[in-house]
């Protein structure tokens, strides 16, 4: 196991096998008054791409926002996994957040939250 820049790998001593590789690219994002960041990340096994997911989250001011979406190996086939979505205000001292996830089978998770901090 180990990791060379962005990527991470694995494998078996024994055999000197090469098991799971994974890379991972985050870059921040500056739009102005907007700031956020956008991610990547891909995992594989020596058969190929078992996992490909992406991230975006931006901020302005009191808001914020997050989306990321996920694609994996499910009975031998390379399909869309889930989407999540999540928002939240800050209105000092509280924070509102509403989040939702969605599978290949509807809507899998749905949150309210809110919290107060002195």
């Amino acid at each position: 196991s180990g990791t060379a820049g962005c990527f991470h790998f694995a494998g078996m001593l024994d055999s000197m096998q090469l098991t799971s590789l994974s890379a991972r690219y985050n870059t921040p994002l500056n739009l102005g008054v907007m700031r956020g960041a956008f991610s990547v990340s891909a995992t594989g096994l020596d058969k190929g791409l078992t996992g490909l997911s992406s991230r975006l989250s931006l901020t302005q001011g009191l808001f914020s926002a997050a989306t990321s979406v996920a694609f994996a190996q499910s009975a031998e086939r390379f399909r869309f996994a889930s989407l999540s979505t999540q928002l939240t205000y800050r209105l000092s001292p509280g924070v509102i957040s509403v989040q939702a996830t969605f599978s290949r089978y509807g809507l899998s998770r749905a949150g309210f939250g809110t919290s107060v901090s002195f």
